[in-house]
């Protein structure tokens, strides 16, 4: 994802961030944020990314963060989501996310995330 918006010219910010791992290690890294639209349920977001510049090969994580701006309310064990504000309108989770082979980005088709009208 960084090579991907660094490509279109997407500009970074740096700054030191102290981070805990799941297993207690705690450390303070330097990383780079950018604050990037996504769109999802025919909604768009303005959310900060923070890239890792060590770490190779990770997918993009939206985290809670994100989930606290967009609203979005998941339901694990029946395997759907829905924004907060339309709770009737329920959207299974995709089974068949594909994996980007290389630095492009990964389209899931309307179907695996319908637009909310």
């Amino acid at each position: 994802m960084f090579k991907f918006l660094r490509n279109r010219g997407q500009k970074f910010s740096e700054f030191h961030l102290a981070m805990c791992l799941a297993d207690g290690q705690q450390s303070t890294s330097l990383v780079r944020k950018a604050t990037v639209p996504i769109t999802i349920g025919g909604r768009t977001f303005q959310i900060d990314l923070i890239f890792l510049p060590h770490a190779k090969g990770n997918r993009t994580l939206l985290g809670v963060d994100f989930l606290r701006t967009s609203g979005i309310v998941m339901d694990m064990r029946n395997d759907f989501w829905y924004f907060g504000d339309k709770p009737s309108f329920r959207i299974p989770f995709s089974k068949d996310v594909p994996l980007p082979v290389d630095d492009s980005p990964v389209e899931i088709n309307s179907s695996s995330c319908p637009k909310i009208d």
